[in-house]
């Protein structure tokens, strides 16, 4: 894994899953496919592959939980998953088109959008991830670690 070290302030958190007590939820745009999050999120890192610039416009913004610790609703079954590479499947409101999900095969974490999280979060952002695909319109003005790849466990 290569990665730029960019110095932190001492406050910010690490990219450990979070000791704050969470209960978050959150949902899509239509409100169709909603989540409750019983368990731990990790902080919030920043993704520029190529994949998530196509999905969300821009770079993509997700914490991650334990699969088992969040139960989705979608008594409307409007959750659609797409397969967007040999490993990764991208869930999504096929109402509202919300990006809600990112899934990578073998992986004990399911990605949740930020994005999609009721406020507050008390999620920090910790990390740049696959900053070699940056767009060219893309610029980082924070101090927060980048890695030309992605994190070892997202």
């Amino acid at each position: 894994m290569n990665k730029t070290q960019i110095n932190r302030p001492s406050n910010r958190p690490s990219n450990r899953p979070s000791n704050r007590p969470s209960n978050r939820s959150g949902q899509c745009l239509c409100g169709k496919v909603s989540y409750t999050i019983y368990g731990d999120c990790r902080d919030i890192v920043l993704c520029h592959c190529q994949q998530c610039l196509r999905f969300h416009g821009y770079h993509g913004a997700y914490t991650a939980v334990a699969r088992q610790d969040i139960k989705i609703a979608d008594t409307a079954q409007k959750l659609a998953w797409y397969q967007s590479s040999a490993e990764v499947t991208r869930g999504f409101c096929n109402e509202c088109g919300a990006s809600l999900f990112w899934s990578k095969q073998g992986l004990t974490t399911l990605s949740v959008a930020a994005g999609s999280l009721s406020q507050p979060t008390k999620l920090n952002m910790i990390a740049h991830i696959f900053t070699e695909q940056m767009a060219d319109y893309d610029t980082i003005c924070d101090d927060l670690q980048q890695y030309d790849s992605g994190l070892q466990s997202t």
